[in-house]
């Protein structure tokens, strides 16, 4: 017998027979991987900081409005500045602390000259009401006309779970029309053959359920599972997911087909594609040209 709680809230879920699990991730290109590694190791720049009690500022005080733009938001703590300087091989540039509420703007990277980087305050504990305000308008300038904003990666610490903040900022990107992705950041605290169950599953997980739920909604139904400091693992994926999202995949690559689709049956493949596995050489399948770009 089921204990009466539980019982409740399986009776009260819909029907999951038309709900598919969530697809993970799959795993690029090997070319793809090695011109990912070329661009993000390229020596990235802070380029500034904005933030002001007075939201309307933003715009105004935004440094360079002439580059694609990727946004990372989560709970405070979830990883964000850590995860940016594992993309981008360093372990300096974004400043992290153990303390909730350390980012209080938001902060901006230039990679390899041709996209940028934007490390947003965290929601949830620890965090105040004036950061809601200033990263609404950010959200909202960046998918004006001439915004640049093309894709949020929603960071979910393993260990927590979905929160209703989680469904909140959600809902809010999609109030925007903002195109979003869920990574599940510190994965390695959890056994893969946990995720599913946690995560991917919709008659187990909410995440999953409220994801299906959404259909064809701005939200990238595959999940990205990343531990940037352990196990090192998913780097790869969100770096190609990256380039792909702000169209810096060369015209040569962009034909390639992903090396495997995952899917909960083979979860422990996703841990494959590391940095370690990386070939750290400029690829060259890129002209003398193309390489000159990134110089």
């Amino acid at each position: 017998m089921f204990p009466k709680k539980i019982l409740l809230v399986l009776l009260s879920r819909p029907s999951m027979k038309k709900f598919k699990p969530l697809p993970l991730a799959p795993i690029p290109d090997q070319k793809l991987i090695e011109y990912a590694t070329f661009c993000f190791e390229k020596p990235a720049k802070f380029i500034g900081s904005v933030g002001d009690s007075n939201p309307e500022a933003i715009t105004v005080k935004w440094p360079n409005k002439s580059l694609p733009e990727i946004a990372f938001m989560g709970v405070s703590n979830a990883g964000k500045s850590t995860l940016i300087n594992c993309l981008l091989n360093t372990k300096e540039l974004a400043k992290t602390s153990k303390k909730p509420g350390h980012t209080k703007l938001l902060n901006l990277f230039q990679v390899a000259g041709r996209f940028v980087l934007v490390d947003m305050p965290g929601y949830g504990y620890k965090s105040r009401e004036s950061w809601g305000a200033m990263v609404e308008k950010y959200l909202k300038d960046g998918m004006s006309e001439k915004g640049q904003l093309k894709r949020v990666f929603l960071l979910i610490e393993s260990k927590r779970n979905f929160k209703h903040y989680d469904r909140m900022i959600m809902e809010l990107l999609e109030k925007y029309n903002v195109p979003y992705q869920v990574v599940i950041t510190k994965a390695d605290k959890l056994p893969p053959s946990y995720w599913e169950e946690a995560y991917l599953s919709p008659s187990t997980s909410d995440l999953a359920l409220f994801l299906r739920q959404r259909g064809q909604s701005l939200a990238d139904p595959s999940l990205l599972f990343i531990s940037p400091l352990k196990a090192r693992f998913g780097i790869s994926q969100l770096r190609s997911q990256i380039l792909e999202a702000t169209d810096c995949i060369p015209s040569k690559l962009k034909h390639l087909k992903d090396q495997a689709t995952l899917s909960p049956n083979d979860i422990t493949r996703a841990a494959l594609i590391t940095p370690k596995n990386e070939r750290r050489m400029n690829p060259d399948f890129l002209s003398k040209e193309q390489k000159e770009n990134f110089d």
